[in-house]
């Protein structure tokens, strides 16, 4: 079951950030679909979308080019370059969304003392078809296939999440 979130109506600014682990792979796919679907919609503007990772060896890298790659394949693009999570995100950002258990560990040490389980968000509890919470990290895989399937569960579930979660 998905965790309950905050209504985001269309005349507030609103706030996600995607975060996994070294920030080249899920988050950044996941952020350049949600900033697709806010473009359809018409509401960009009024919304800030980011991603991260919890390690630091990424920092100021473009998305893997296997990922890039995919997203190409589904006319999308990202410029993103890698980040580290930082504390200012946990107070800039509404919500937070993270990919599978080893993200939720990691986000909870580096964030603030008040931060709890409840206040992360698992992208994979809104995708109705695929039979885990989680999304597996795409990096180790000797294809593009878990690219792309990694690209198909984060679409159905970005569009899971921003329909729960605006008007």
């Amino acid at each position: 079951m998905a965790k309950e979130t905050t209504i985001c109506p269309k005349e507030a600014m609103c706030s996600v950030l995607f975060v996994c682990w070294g920030n080249i792979c899920r988050s950044p796919t996941a952020e350049a679909i949600f900033k697709h679907l806010l473009k359809e919609r018409g509401v960009s503007e009024s919304w800030r979308v980011d991603s991260a990772g919890t390690g630091e060896w990424n920092i100021g890298e473009l998305p893997d080019p296997r990922a890039l790659h995919t997203l190409r394949v589904h006319g999308l693009d990202s410029d993103h370059k890698a980040r580290v999570l930082v504390d200012e995100d946990f107070e800039q950002f509404e919500h937070i969304v993270v990919f599978d258990d080893k993200n939720i560990k990691d986000t909870l040490e580096m964030g603030p003392t008040r931060l709890s389980r409840d206040d992360l968000i698992l992208l994979g509890t809104f995708d109705s078809v695929h039979d885990s919470n989680i999304i597996e990290d795409p990096y180790y895989s000797v294809n593009n296939e878990d690219f792309e399937t990694t690209y198909l569960i984060c679409e159905r579930a970005c569009k899971s999440f921003l329909k729960s979660i605006t008007l």
